[in-house]
């Protein structure tokens, strides 16, 4: 574990701690939204990349093409191109913003809000899988520790 790259001091204990729990959630991660994309692939019919725009749209109504192709870190005709697919499948709703005509408004529709909770399901049911090996006390400090983990990670601009 290379730390010098952090700072021009020797580490100390605390900062030892926090990188080998940063490795720690970097290596699991992974694993985890590996879990994740098999339960969201089963049945749905949709790429990663819709399905991630329907979980965009559904957090944050009214979001335009711009806010998605930036949320996927694609180009904007990237994110045109998945939009107009959605729309096509009655999925999402484009309607004109009244403020700034040249801005699309983008909302789910009922069947995109289906889709999307019985993809959500599906990955619940896969990490569900793995967790209900857990004992109780383990569960318990897995639900602390992501609690802990995302409060820690809200609002943090990098």
């Amino acid at each position: 574990m290379n730390i010098t790259r952090f700072t021009s001091r020797s580490p100390n204990p605390d900062e030892l701690s926090v990188m080998a729990s940063a490795r720690q959630v970097v290596e699991s991660v992974p694993v985890i939204m590996r879990l994740i994309r098999t339960g969201v692939r089963r049945g749905g019919g949709l790429s990663l990349p819709q399905l991630r725009v329907l979980g965009h749209v559904s957090r944050n109504p009214g979001a335009g093409v711009s806010d998605v192709a930036a949320h996927l870190d694609v180009t904007n005709p990237t994110a045109s191109v998945l939009v107009d697919r959605l729309v096509k499948k009655n999925l999402l709703d484009r309607k004109e913003d009244p403020s700034e005509r040249r801005r699309t408004l983008l909302t789910l529709t009922d069947s995109g809000t289906e889709v999307l909770e019985d993809a959500r399901s599906k990955a619940q049911f896969m990490v569900a899988q793995v967790l209900k090996t857990q004992t109780p006390e383990q569960l318990s400090k897995i639900n602390e520790g992501l609690a802990i983990l995302a409060e820690a990670a809200k609002g943090m601009t990098l």
